[in-house]
């Protein structure tokens, strides 16, 4: 079971652009969901059977079959060194958790550009159902879901999971299944793509924050390029002109503090009247990597500052509820 667990990390699910590029999917989930999602979705494709498609008119198609996921070897595959047995029980609730949340999750599809409700909406939960019992998940994908994050028909991406996965911020797995989107397999290129700076917020879930370019900078584009960059299997740069002028072709000589600045200042988009110091948007070239050039990927589905916050926080609620207890039972007998 444990093979086969790390096995499917190698595997690619098939996303379409559509919810990559205008839904709220993904953006709504934190690091470990993402994660765990994907996980979910090429386990779930395995199950996906041509056959009972047709027969059911594809009403049903083993998209929603129950996933079972003993924990035991689950926990062997997901980066962490203590076996499930030996976990303190806040621990395991913490991890059980994450499955718990990402089954109250929802996504929406909206029907044109505006993402107005009232012109038509689609929503839906990224898990049916979740149950643990004797060490074991059991865990149902909502069938509707399958042409969203199963489509390998037209206008869609493959992802390895294991690009996403090793990536240690929401914001560089964001901008990373966005940026792979627009890979176009007949013409074995990438096609280049130019967002606002209020767009490109949105893509990486950051809406309403980091109002000046230079905290956006600073806090999230330059991080999420340079880990996006280091990890995984494209480049990204903006601007080619002037990414070659500002480097000089000297990249040997050059840290990669000083590369990923060039491409970040590549990436600035500028107005043309006489304010040319404000930066109105970014565009980006991606390209692929050699094969070899992608190095290996380290798979931690769960991220373990993530669990001992959830574990803080819960020891925390636990404490003011029993304050408030202790309060109440205290007026009652003064």
């Amino acid at each position: 079971m444990a093979r086969k667990l790390k096995y499917q990390l190698t595997k690619n699910t098939f996303v379409d652009n559509d919810i990559v590029r205008y839904s709220d999917a993904f953006k709504n989930l934190n690091a470990s969901q993402i994660n765990l999602f994907l996980f979910l979705c090429c386990l779930a494709k395995q199950q996906y059977d041509v056959e009972k498609e047709d027969e059911t008119e594809g009403k049903k198609t083993g998209w929603s079959d129950e996933i079972k996921i003993n924990m035991i070897d689950f926990c062997k595959v997901c980066g962490k060194k203590t076996n499930w047995f030996d976990m303190p029980k806040e621990k395991k609730d913490a991890i059980l958790d994450c499955f718990r949340d990402l089954q109250k999750q929802q996504f929406t599809l909206y029907k044109s550009k505006r993402r107005s409700l009232s012109d038509g909406f689609e929503s839906y939960n990224y898990l049916s159902y979740v149950i643990y019992k004797n060490n074991v998940l059991t865990i149902s994908m909502d069938e509707k879901t399958r042409l969203f994050f199963m489509n390998y028909d037209c206008f869609f991406t493959s992802y390895e999971i294991g690009q996403v996965i090793q990536l240690k911020s929401e914001t560089s797995k964001l901008l990373y299944i966005y940026l792979r989107s627009f890979w176009d397999a007949n013409k074995r290129q990438f096609l280049p793509t130019s967002l606002s700076l209020d767009n490109f917020r949105d893509i990486v879930g950051k809406t309403g924050s980091y109002l000046k370019y230079y905290d956006l900078k600073r806090y999230v584009l330059e991080d999420a390029i340079a880990e996006i960059n280091e990890k995984t299997d494209i480049t990204i740069s903006g601007d080619y002109d002037v990414y070659r002028h500002l480097t000089n072709g000297n990249e040997e000589n050059m840290t990669p503090e000083e590369i990923n600045k060039c491409r970040i200042k590549s990436m600035e988009m500028r107005t043309d009247d006489e304010n040319r110091k404000v930066v109105t948007g970014l565009t980006f070239r991606m390209k692929m990597k050699p094969k070899e050039q992608a190095e290996d990927y380290l798979y931690d589905l769960f991220d373990d500052e993530l669990i001992a916050e959830r574990m803080r926080l819960k020891a925390m609620k636990k404490r003011v509820n029993e304050n408030l207890e202790e309060n109440k039972k205290f007026r009652r007998y003064k």
